[in-house]
């Protein structure tokens, strides 16, 4: 299983979980980029959502996810 979220850019050593771990599709690290990269070498297990210590209200954080998942599949498959 792939675990994916959210996250920023950078010196990870130096971060804090709010910038680790948000919403899929928030922050400045791509994370579609991950998810193409295993796609295109093969993998074919499920992705997990990781959503710990995320802030936001649950059903907004979640919605936002789904919603950048579903996008994922579109473009994956567009390609």
């Amino acid at each position: 299983m792939i675990s994916i979220s959210g996250a920023d850019s950078g010196n990870t050593k130096e971060m804090g979980w709010d910038q680790l771990i948000q919403p899929l599709g928030e922050g400045t690290f791509n994370t579609y980029n991950l998810v193409k990269l295993a796609k295109d070498n093969g993998y074919e297990g499920p992705f997990g959502l990781q959503c710990y210590n995320i802030k936001q209200d649950a059903e907004i954080a979640l919605t936002t996810s789904i919603n950048t998942w579903r996008e994922y599949q579109k473009r994956y498959l567009d390609n």
